[in-house]
């Protein structure tokens, strides 16, 4: 009798022993399954951008017309940051700067002329520093008067990234998204 319950609790503790690694060995499956899932969706999202990406370059090594080439720029910027709308300023003559290209949300920016000072894209552009919020409307009143034009849009969330040509700051492009839902920082890297 004592062999046999000696043997009866030697079962049971390797049952139990069995048990949890059937558990960890499930627990660590799941875990795995779930990263194999979200770097899938992370490759898949690269691939995307690098196929927008190459398509751009190959468009613009076709184009002469400057004009083409910002609304192509301006359709990848969008794409690549999943923005509901983008618009470039370019610094003009005289002090101001002319948004030459705008679509989207931001369409009715397409052709305004602005003041070089006071509003989100000449700060991007005098700073060179990337200007972002998650939601402008929640901004203060002297934020949301440098983002007034935005902000008639609807946008809530918004990204302004410099442009440079030669190392000089000519411009600036903005993208905006219609919900609060912040731009991620792979998503400014890969527009920058």
């Amino acid at each position: 009798p004592l062999y046999a319950h000696a043997v009866l609790a030697a079962r049971e503790q390797l049952t139990e022993s069995l048990a949890s690694t059937v558990v960890a060995e499930r627990t660590l499956s799941s875990t795995l399954e779930t990263r194999v899932e979200v770097r899938t969706a992370e490759l898949e999202d690269a691939q995307r951008v690098l196929q927008r990406m190459w398509r751009l370059g190959q468009q613009i090594s076709r184009e002469l017309d400057p004009e083409r080439v910002l609304e192509r720029f301006v359709d990848a910027a969008s794409d690549i940051a999943q923005a509901d709308g983008a618009a470039i300023g370019l610094l003009h003559e005289g002090g101001t700067m002319r948004v030459p290209i705008a679509r989207g949300a931001l369409v009715d920016l397409a052709g305004v002329q602005l003041p070089a000072a006071g509003t989100a894209m000449s700060m991007v552009i005098q700073t060179g520093k990337r200007w972002v919020t998650d939601d402008a409307v929640v901004e203060d009143a002297s934020v949301r008067a440098t983002i007034s034009g935005v902000i008639r849009t609807g946008a809530r969330s918004v990204a302004v990234l410099p442009i440079s040509r030669r190392g000089e700051r000519i411009g600036a492009v903005a993208l905006t998204r219609q919900s609060v839902n912040p731009f991620g920082e792979a998503a400014l890297a890969r527009v920058t």
